[in-house]
């Protein structure tokens, strides 16, 4: 019997959440524009889409342009902003982002979320995913680890999502989403 390898990472600050489906990790662009392509051409040669950003606008360099402009592929970017090391000052936020990358999902192209880098943001976001395809909180959080143990990073943050403050948020997220509608 052969196991079925996952896809390689286009990064190794990167993880798979779902091998070839949902990939998570740090920031995918760089503050040189021609690294920047490099580095998103990795990402897109991987097989990457859809690229959903949890970080706010003028936190980094933007990329939307290369994947629109230059890249000669159908890609889609989505930003959906959260504070950097914070939560979503409203559960409707996290709600989108899971909309967003079940919709990217469901358009059948390889899916990266990510922020800054890929620690606590991404990581919020990732557990809250994991518990809306049926995970319990304590079981989103321990997948997430082993999830997070195979991204290079996670020698120097061990941990993901970052701050207490995030840990509590995924684990108030089953009360936080039962008072509120999926958006349409």
């Amino acid at each position: 019997m052969m196991l079925s390898q996952a896809p390689l990472k286009p990064d190794p600050n990167t993880y798979w959440v779902v091998p070839g489906k949902l990939l998570a990790g740090e920031y995918p662009g760089a503050r040189d524009s021609a690294e920047a392509c490099r580095h998103l051409k990795r990402f897109l040669d991987a097989g990457v889409r859809h690229f959903i950003d949890l970080t706010e606008a003028g936190e980094l360099e933007p990329y939307a342009g290369f994947l629109t402009g230059e890249s000669g592929v159908k890609t889609s970017y989505e930003r959906i902003p959260i504070r950097d090391v914070s939560v979503p000052e409203k559960p409707e936020t996290m709600v989108t982002i899971i909309a967003a990358i079940n919709r990217a999902i469901a358009e059948d192209g390889m899916t990266y979320v990510h922020c800054w880098g890929g620690v606590g943001r991404t990581g919020l976001a990732v557990a809250c995913w994991l518990q809306e395809s049926g995970r319990t909180s304590e079981q989103a959080l321990k997948e997430l680890a082993e999830k997070w143990r195979s991204c290079a990073k996670s020698m120097r943050k061990p941990n993901s999502p970052e701050t207490d403050e995030q840990v509590a948020w995924v684990k108030a997220w089953p009360q936080s989403r039962s008072t509120l509608k999926s958006p349409e």
